[in-house]
């Protein structure tokens, strides 16, 4: 039974679909164990602990305190520990400059007017030569496409309805297009390096560079 936000959430980060883009992620962007990692907007902390079993350490944030208690409290349950979550919003990320390797951000910056600013924090806790990650879901992405890839890949009951409530809410609140975000990762600096997707093209996966010289002041 979903009783809050946080059971949904938490439920959510355990669903087929949503593990499926997270694999995908994961394999992508060549996490290993050198790696210190970021994962901002980190939810109940599912993908976290996905992280954790290839990094050396990953760092969850949200700005949820009860998502970051669930978060921490799932990490302690699956036994992880290089992983932590705290609390924190992407506006001014409590972490200083330079520090990760690997800045994930999972399907936040769209519902944002103007990503630029929240970009710039993304690539400011970036060390020099690390990589920035996005995930977004794509402009087709929408209760009829959701409900198609549903019926083609035969998810049902939780599965069916968490993966449509997000297509409701991605069309609902998505407030930027690709161009605008094309434009927010020019004003960075910063660079992309290439392109994916999940979900058969429901889901954008972007992958940029913080270039060498890049470092930012202290």
């Amino acid at each position: 039974m979903v009783n809050n936000a946080v059971d949904f959430f938490d439920m959510v980060g355990q669903t087929d679909w949503q593990m499926s883009v997270e694999r995908t992620l994961v394999y992508w962007m060549g996490v290993h164990p050198s790696h210190e990692v970021l994962d901002v907007g980190c939810g109940a902390g599912h993908f976290v602990t996905l992280l954790a079993q290839r990094a050396g350490f990953v760092t969850g944030v949200d700005a949820s305190q009860d998502m970051v208690e669930r978060a921490n409290r799932n990490l302690s349950e699956y036994g992880v520990s290089n992983a932590a979550v705290v609390q924190g919003r992407i506006q001014n990320l409590p972490f200083q400059n330079d520090r990760f390797d690997i800045v994930t951000c999972l399907n936040l910056l769209f519902m944002y007017e103007d990503p630029t600013p929240l970009m710039r924090e993304l690539v400011r806790v970036c060390r020099p030569g690390g990589q920035v990650v996005l995930v977004e879901p794509s402009q087709i992405f929408n209760p009829w496409s959701a409900q198609t890839y549903c019926a083609q890949t035969k998810l049902y009951d939780f599965e069916r309805d968490s993966l449509l409530s997000f297509a409701t809410a991605a069309a609902r609140y998505r407030r930027v297009n690709s161009e605008v975000m094309d434009k927010a990762v020019q004003d960075t600096g910063i660079e992309q390096v290439d392109r994916s997707e999940a979900l058969e093209g429901l889901i954008h996966l972007t992958r940029l560079h913080k270039p060498v010289a890049q470092a930012c002041q202290s």
